[in-house]
């Protein structure tokens, strides 16, 4: 992966920047109907959320296209083959999320969607649609709003973060790079970790709490943070989701510690605090006394709108999230990341909490 990210930092030639001309024509030219919030570069992983076009307009069309594509693929080298990984797969480049229907039509229903940074393998390309497999998704795609294998690769450098996936069951990580220094903390297997930078044979990674450490390249694997479609049944206009989603509009807003602000700042119980408080639920102020609220839940039996909780090596709780569903959280992360999308499993949960019983 090292050498595939060197190597794509190189200049496009002319051969390349005349072929993204050429989609970026097409791109431009392509049915827009009801676009959503703008694409927003300086939220984390490239996300910007609209919460009425998850609620409320599940079953609008496709949701137009106003992305620079100039912009998005920009000086990357995208000749055959730059991105192995990505070849039988697609990204939908949406400002915010795309319909996956369960017939190549507008004329088929929803069975998904797909969001800013969602992966998908290609199961059958035609002229028009393709017919994708993404997370719990099966279905088709307009290919007016998707980039395929090399292009999708280089559209995954632009709006996804890297990440380090710990392949071991558990992973030590140390205060220097080297098996003789400092174990700041543990870490499991399937974790994703903030990738900071790559050294012979060791990868620096930044912990949930901005804390930063190493851990060894042989046990993770370093690619860039995809996400997956959602189904529909993930995406019902219920509490869970209203509250989900609402949280989700403030992605790319920074952390404040102490902070209780939404739009200027906050940390991340004054984030899952003012979220819930805003329809109509009180829940205790820090990470700590939260998890006294609501009932226990099994981290195997998450829903979205249920708090995720994170402990140090001691059991003392230091941070709290929201599960959104699909594996993953939104939570107030830390001063350098603001407010980001993340995998449950980006640090050792400690336990969970369920608010909506009813």
């Amino acid at each position: 992966m090292r050498e595939y990210l060197q190597k794509n930092r190189k200049a496009i030639g002319m051969t390349a920047f005349g072929f993204f001309l050429v989609l970026v024509s097409c791109l431009l030219l392509s049915k827009q109907v009801d676009a959503g919030k703008r694409y927003n570069s300086s939220a984390v992983a490239g996300i910007a959320y609209d919460v009425d076009n998850y609620i409320e307009n599940l079953s609008d069309d496709e949701i137009g296209i106003s992305v620079d594509m100039t912009q998005i693929l920009g000086e990357v080298d995208t000749e055959e083959n730059s991105y192995p990984d990505y070849a039988g797969k697609c990204m939908a480049v949406v400002d915010n999320s795309l319909n996956v229907r369960d017939m190549p039509s507008t004329d088929g229903n929803i069975v998904g969607k797909m969001v800013v940074g969602s992966l998908a393998d290609v199961v059958e390309r035609g002229e028009s649609w393709t017919k994708i497999h993404s997370g719990n998704v099966d279905g088709y795609v307009s290919n007016d709003y998707l980039v395929f294998d090399d292009a999708a690769g280089a559209y995954a450098q632009q709006v996804c973060t890297m990440v380090a996936t710990v392949n071991a069951d558990v992973l030590m990580v140390r205060e220097e790079p080297g098996t003789d220094a400092a174990i700041l903390d543990r870490v499991v297997q399937n974790q994703d970790l903030t990738l900071l930078e790559e050294l012979d044979g060791w990868v620096k990674v930044r912990l949930e709490d901005g804390t930063e450490g190493y851990v060894s390249s042989e046990y993770v694997t370093v690619h860039f943070g995809t996400k997956t479609a959602y189904t529909l049944d993930e995406l019902a206009s219920t509490k869970r989701m209203q509250i989900v989603n609402y949280g989700l509009q403030f992605v790319g807003n920074p952390y404040v510690w102490g902070g209780t602000s939404l739009t200027n700042g906050t940390d991340c119980s004054g984030f899952t605090m003012r979220v819930y408080q805003n329809f109509g639920y009180t829940i205790n102020r820090s990470s700590r006394s939260q998890f006294s609220n609501g009932v226990p839940v099994s981290l195997d039996d998450l829903q979205p709108g249920d708090l995720v909780f994170y402990a140090y090596s001691n059991g003392t709780i230091h941070h709290v999230a929201l599960y959104i569903g699909n594996g993953q959280i939104v939570h107030a992360c830390d001063s350098r990341t603001g407010i980001i999308v993340s995998s449950v499993y980006y640090n050792t949960p400690y336990g969970a909490r369920r608010i909506i019983t009813d």
